[in-house]
Order: C-alpha cells, then structure tokens, then sequence
C-alpha cells in the first residue's frame, strides 16, 4: 500500500506542533522524530510502527494514542507513554443552535462515531441519537430534541 512508511530521526525535532495524526502506513519511527518539539499527543491510526530509539526528548510531555484493536501497542513506545485513542468532544465548539444542541467530534479518519444519549446516570437507558462518519476526522454531531428533556446526558461510541 502507498503512504508515508518512514518518519525519520529527529523529522519533527524542534517543531511548534501541538499534536500530529500518523497514518496507518507509518511502519518505522525514527530516533528523536518529535525531540524538543511542543508536542502533547502522537496520534496512530494502524499498528505499532518500529521504533529505532527514544522519539522525544526526556523532558517530554508527548502521549502516543493509538487506535482500539491495532496491534502491537505496549504501556510505552520510543520511551513514551502511550494510551488508546478515542473520539471526543472538541471543547471550543458545543451549545445550543436553531438545529439543536451541536458539537464537534474528533478522532480518526474514516472512523464511525454513534452519539447516544439519556437522561439520567443512575439508571442509564442510552438511545442513538446521531451516526456520523468522519471522512477527514472530525464531524458535526446534533441532538434536535435535547429540550425535551430535564437533563441530557451524552456518550460517543465506535459503530
């Protein structure tokens, strides 16, 4: 398959990301791709790539999520803690619109995301309210009738 395979040493080193999303080509991780970089999150969408040394620099504050059910992901990868990656709720765009209450989801490419909703946690009955497939990684989530209710609880899931 074609893609990016090889991330080099120190490609990104020094490099004022926030985050950076890998695709499911990335077999091979250089030494030092992401040292000295702002980085926070290292996002995978395939297996576990090869790593040739540390990816960040000791002082790091870089977390690598990789996607549920890929393979080959451990407690650390290139010295750097990992954990899985889930879709959530962009926190600079949610409320109340004329559509009804709206926010943004984020998480991996092409993956399907099911908002559910309920009225109450101690005893959770949660419905399907939206289905959205996020084509480049982020989608619009919509509840139109969320004022019917007293309080409106929300979870996203993996369809």
């Amino acid at each position: 398959t074609g893609g990016v395979r090889r991330i080099g040493d120190r490609a990104f080193a020094q490099t004022p990301m926030e985050r950076i999303v890998l695709p499911a080509s990335v077999a091979l991780l250089g030494s030092g791709a992401f040292e000295f970089s702002s980085m926070g999150g290292i996002y995978f969408e395939g297996d576990a790539p090869e790593v040739s040394g540390d990816i960040a620099d000791p002082d790091s504050s870089a977390i690598v999520y990789y996607l549920p059910g890929m393979n080959g992901w451990g407690a650390t990868l290139g010295g750097r803690p990992t954990a899985p990656w889930f879709p959530r709720i962009q926190s600079d765009h949610f409320g109340a619109t004329t559509t009804g209450f709206e926010f943004n989801v984020d998480w991996a490419r092409g993956r399907t995301v099911v908002l559910e909703g309920c009225g109450s946690l101690t005893a959770p009955v949660w419905t399907p309210l939206a289905t959205n497939t996020l084509a480049d990684g982020i989608g619009r989530m919509v509840d139109p009738a969320w004022t019917n209710h007293a309080a409106r609880y929300y979870r996203l899931c993996e369809l």
